[in-house]
């Protein structure tokens, strides 16, 4: 086997130096993106979880505030129903009449 110059053994050391170092540096690149994109990824999940979060707070207050409006609603049937009472006894104490409807 014949012996290479020396100006070609030092080129060919150089391109696989070169190469080598692009080759580290497609992975490191490769590794950069991958974290980025991981990174975005996880913002949004944090997002979608925040969103889901704050959609079941809404529509947990929703049927909280729809439950004290029925409550309220008999409360208020409730009281006035026991004044509309009081205020028909009082008049049946004093000989007055009180006008109801019966069906």
């Amino acid at each position: 086997m014949a012996m290479e110059p020396l100006n070609v053994q030092r080129r060919v050391q150089a391109e696989e130096t070169m190469e080598k170092r692009v080759g580290e540096l497609r992975e490191m690149s490769f590794a950069l993106h991958r974290c980025a994109w991981e990174k975005t990824r996880e913002n949004q999940d944090l997002f979608a979880s925040q969103l889901h979060q704050r959609k079941a707070m809404n529509l947990e207050i929703a049927m909280a505030n729809k439950d004290v409006l029925l409550h309220r609603r008999a409360r208020m049937k409730e009281f006035l129903a026991a004044e509309a009472a009081q205020f028909e006894a009082q008049l049946n104490e004093k000989g007055l009449a009180f006008a109801k409807y019966r069906p």
